[in-house]
């Protein structure tokens, strides 16, 4: 190049390259080193003069050699190079090395030589190795953190139920009794009414703190509550799709996945301005797969990720530096038309199933065994680990000398094992039970003896909860505060081939049967008069013109129209028309 001092001055070039912080070598055609400056003898840890003439990949220890002829070949057929190598110096010190490596060809295209500059980035990748090492525990740091906080609040709930909750009811079932032989003033009235509010307390702050239904029935249970109760609370519609598989997952993912929904779903509650909420939770190949999306506004990623990582925003960050600790990832996607959520996590966490209990069929007990007995006398096994909570049923059990109680079991193997030495009537099973919960207790007991009836004992009236002990085959549910007043009747009940449930529980299952069955369902728990008068408020008939066409008084028609605001659960009268247009409960009528 004209005016270029080097090439007009060879001595600059000289200067330069015996100057050079980096290490050069230059090549011939069989790769011997032709020349080498001392920065490349400094970084090999050799003498300047034994290095010339030598063969360039006999410089290196056995593992660089093999990637050294690799790019050597490449520089053969006339490709560039720039590569990372690491390689041990003469004295056995570890370096890593920037290589950039290009052939020389001459005037007839052929490659004669090649030139490679190594450039010493071992302290480079040191910290940079420093930094991922923080980084990986900071994200251990974090996902322990929440591991830790979600134990204590597990710790304090189970405190608050087993405690305080069970101290609650049992004070309740005792003071039931004690009023039975005493005069129900207003005073005992006022206590008792405290005490259900109490024990309502505790079991709303229970599943606040740390839902049991996480630990005890699972992940997919878990996210299905929460979605109801954040639905319930915000008005959003919510649908949860899961699919089933044996295996729980382990306690670290379990919680990291169900406290990620839960922030998610508070930051649509609080950002995204969305009416629906979609959820599943699925299995894609070797990974589990919880995936959220809304319809909501959406919002900028990349400036929310920045605001997580500075501790404010979406909280993002966090959530995917505790999917990274776990191995998995999170995808965001986010728009004008909604912002969809993705987080991973290997399959590899799931921890195995906790062994079932062999279950072979018994033979009912033979009638002369029982020859003795009379004829009304109904055999009990009380299962609950609070021995707080047996003494108060036997409390109640012993008004009843037809009730004969064969057995107590603190846990649920023990309570298995009672029945199939007893082979009682009726067993009544607390769902919270070590070493064998109630509802695998309850399936087992009721696969190998049919004839033993299994009443559900329980301080929660969550649907989950319900639902896995009927389909356990329980036959009835009772919450532990109202067993004072109902456990009679529900031994009775089952013991005669019936079911009993709570109030609570009735109410719950009622609810979920018209949610699962729509409308028309709703319109079953009418009378034929309500829904007649229903009709007629659905087109705009005022109270006294329903009266006088049914001939009834105004009062009447007012008392219909309480009573139908109370079963639909509607607080007006437009409430209602819109209740009676959507369900098509005017169509009928004009016919």
């Amino acid at each position: 190049m004209a005016g270029d001092p080097l090439s007009q001055q060879p001595e600059l070039y000289r200067l330069t390259v015996e100057t050079m912080v980096q290490g050069l070598a230059v090549l011939d055609a069989d790769a011997r080193v032709l020349y080498a400056n001392e920065a490349l003898a400094r970084l090999l840890g050799r003498p300047l003069k034994g290095i010339a003439g030598s063969q360039f990949v006999e410089l290196f220890d056995t593992d660089a050699q093999e990637e050294f002829r690799r790019q050597i070949d490449r520089r053969h057929k006339g490709e560039r190079g720039l590569y990372e190598i690491t390689f041990f110096t003469a004295a056995g010190e570890r370096v890593v090395g920037l290589v950039s490596a290009a052939p020389l060809i001459d005037a007839r295209g052929q490659v004669v030589a090649s030139v490679a500059v190594i450039t010493d980035i071992t302290a480079r990748k040191l910290a940079e190795e420093a930094q991922r090492a923080q980084r990986e525990q900071l994200r251990a740091l974090s996902s322990t953190l929440v591991l830790t906080e979600e134990r204590e609040r597990r710790r304090l709930a189970t405190q608050l139920h087993d405690r305080i909750g069970h101290a609650l009811v049992v004070a309740k079932i005792k003071l039931e009794e004690l009023a039975k032989d005493a005069e129900r003033s207003a005073e005992l009235l006022d206590v008792l009414a405290a005490l259900n509010s109490a024990i309502e307390d505790a079991r709303t702050l229970t599943f606040e703190i740390s839902p049991p239904v996480l630990h005890e029935l699972g992940l997919a249970a878990a996210i299905r509550w929460l979605a109801e109760q954040t639905a319930a609370q915000h008005g959003l519609k919510i649908k949860f799709n899961h699919t089933d598989w044996h295996h729980r997952l382990g306690e670290d993912l379990r919680v990291l996945l169900f406290q990620a929904t839960r922030e998610i779903l508070f930051n649509i509650v609080k950002h995204a301005q969305a009416t629906t909420v979609r959820i599943g939770l699925t299995r894609d190949g070797e990974m589990v797969r919880l995936a959220i999306s809304d319809n909501g506004v959406g919002f900028d990623v990349t400036a929310a990720t920045r605001s997580s990582r500075q501790g404010t925003g979406y909280g993002l960050f966090s959530i995917g530096e505790r999917m990274k600790y776990l191995g998995g990832s999170m995808q965001v996607e986010s728009g004008e038309t909604g912002t969809s959520i993705l987080l991973l996590a290997p399959q590899a966490l799931e921890q195995a199933p906790s062994p079932r209990p062999d279950v072979h069929r018994l033979e009912p007990a033979s009638q002369a065994a029982d020859a003795d007995l009379p004829h009304d006398e109904i055999r009990l096994v009380i299962a609950d680990d609070q021995q707080l909570m047996r003494q108060g049923l036997q409390m109640i059990l012993k008004r009843h000398p037809q009730l004969v109680l064969t057995g107590e079991a603190a846990t649920g193997k023990e309570a298995l094992e009672l029945a199939r030495r007893h082979q009682p009537d009726v067993v009544i099973m607390d769902i919270d039970m070590p070493e064998l919960n109630g509802i695998e207790a309850t399936r087992a007991i009721t696969t190998e003896m049919p004839a033993v009836r299994v009443i559900a004992l329980s301080m929660f009236a969550d649907k989950q909860y319900v639902g896995e002990m009927l389909r356990a085959g329980a036959n009835g549910y009772l919450l532990k505060d109202c067993a004072g007043e109902d456990l009679i009747q529900a031994i009775r009940a089952v013991n005669s081939n019936l079911t009993f449930f709570s109030a609570a529980i009735t109410k719950v299952i009622v609810d979920e049967f018209l949610r699962a069955s729509g409308p028309a369902a709703t319109l079953a728990v009418l009378t034929d008069r309500e829904r007649e008068v229903l009709g007629m408020l659905a087109r705009d008939m005022g109270v006294k013109e329903i009266a006088l066409e049914l001939d009834l008084n105004p009062k009447t028609i007012y008392s219909f129209r309480t009573s139908l605001m109370q079963k639909l659960g509607i607080g007006t009268q437009s409430e209602l028309v819109k209740f009676a247009i959507r369900t098509g409960l005017t169509e009928v009528d004009e016919e």
